[in-house]
């Protein structure tokens, strides 16, 4: 394979991942987005100065579509930390464990909420447990 052929499958691989990002991510009829309830809360976390809240889960989807550029994306982008103002703040989880909040795939090439410090996860267990009739 020749380095233009090269070149135009990674354009055209980074364009359709974009495309679905936007698409499936963060356009308004995004499934699932239109049951999102105004209570919905979920944890946020700073990967540079490790501040953590929780904000509206609405909100979030909000700023990452305003902070999004569908065109360029190819990763989920940081949004702005309300602390130390740097782009560094992503999506978490609060394990049920523990209380650690850490970022969402946290633990590489593992569950995304396998937590960090204790190493337990809500899906591996829901996956052990028997499967209830009714």
């Amino acid at each position: 394979m020749n380095k233009t052929t090269s070149v135009a499958i990674i354009i055209v691989c980074s364009a359709v991942a974009a495309f679905s990002f936007y698409k499936y991510i963060l356009s308004p009829g995004t499934p699932g987005q239109a049951d999102i309830s105004s209570k919905d809360n979920t944890w946020v976390k700073c990967k540079s100065c490790q501040a953590e809240s929780q904000m509206k889960l609405q909100d979030f989807y909000d700023a990452l579509k305003e902070n999004t550029d569908p065109s360029v994306v190819i990763v989920t982008p940081g949004l702005k930390c309300k602390e130390c103002g740097k782009n560094t703040v992503y999506q978490a989880i609060k394990c049920p464990n523990c209380g650690t909040v850490f970022i969402k795939g946290s633990v590489p090439r593992d569950l995304e909420d396998r937590c960090p410090k204790c190493k337990y996860s809500e899906t591996e267990e829901s996956r052990k447990s028997p499967k209830t009739a009714g």
